[in-house]
This record gives structure tokens, sequence and C-alpha cells, in this order.
């Protein structure tokens, strides 16, 4: 586990899925991170971003949409 100073938490694991534009990021327990950040990594890696799921330790914490249009 790493401190990342950009989304402001502990990150145990970061993934991206280009088939299904679907990214989760994993933090430590008790975690949470920069909402607006999280954002711009994931479009950084791909632009076409749908979905986030973000988890602090094993609890689910959230699902994020993106909508464009």
């Amino acid at each position: 586990m790493a401190y990342h100073r950009e989304l402001k938490c502990d990150v145990l694991s970061l993934t991206y899925d280009f088939t299904t534009h679907v990214g989760t990021l994993k933090m430590g327990d008790g975690n949470d991170c920069d909402l607006a950040k999280c954002f711009g990594v994931f479009n950084r890696i791909d632009p076409g971003v749908c979905l986030i799921k973000t988890f602090a330790g094993s609890a689910f914490v959230a699902t994020h949409q993106i909508l464009k249009g």
C-alpha cells in the first residue's frame, strides 16, 4: 500500500478495464479519496471511462457513473 498524493489516500490497487470502461480504486481501510482527482486520474487513462468503483479495505464505498454528453 502506498499513499497517493493526488488521490489523497492509501492505494492498494488501481485498475482499469478498457473493454468495459470501468475503473476500480481499492484504498486502505477507513480511507476516502479526492473524488474530483479520482475522476481526473481515470480520465487520463481513458477519456471514455464510464464507471468508477471505490473500495476502502474490504468495504464497498461507492460506484460513480460518469455521464458524458
